[in-house]
């Protein structure tokens, strides 16, 4: 532990001039040499590259999967890329305000994927809401043939 004046001890004499040793601690951070240094950066930079490009992947998966046409309220798109005009796809609370929140006295019956509604938009066209159950098998396919 020093306890007095910080000196230049390579000048100076310490003490009586006895000659007593000194130690040092210090981190070893401070004391790589250049070759370890380079060994450092050559073992985080691509660690580092790895890490950005699986986060401009996420990214680029995630606004992709936003732009679905379904999340947009548009038409459904068939297998075969093709846009099929007579399905729309509407938000669930344009839905659930047609059909007064999926009201009992709005229920129009119970097809394979659930319960069927009518309900009227704020436009003022009637639609038919089929609301899928959560012990539904049926596929995509299904789901479109039945709601034609």
């Amino acid at each position: 532990m020093w306890l007095s004046e910080l000196v230049d001890i390579r000048e100076a004499e310490l003490g009586d001039g006895s000659g007593q040793d000194i130690y040092i601690k210090i981190s070893n951070s401070t004391i790589l040499t250049r070759d370890e240094k380079k060994s450092h950066l050559i073992v985080t930079l691509p660690i580092v590259f790895v890490v950005v490009l699986i986060t401009f992947a996420l990214i680029l998966y995630a606004w992709r999967k936003k732009k679905k046409p379904h999340d947009k309220g548009e038409a459904f798109i068939n297998d075969d890329g093709n846009q099929d005009l007579e399905l729309p796809i509407f938000s669930l609370d344009k839905i659930a305000k047609a059909t007064d929140n999926f009201s009992i006295n709005n229920k129009l019956g119970e097809g394979g994927f659930g319960e069927v509604y009518k309900g009227v938009l704020e436009e003022g066209g009637e639609i038919a809401v089929k609301r899928l159950s959560k012990t539904s098998r049926q596929g995509l396919v299904e789901f479109q043939n039945e709601a034609m």
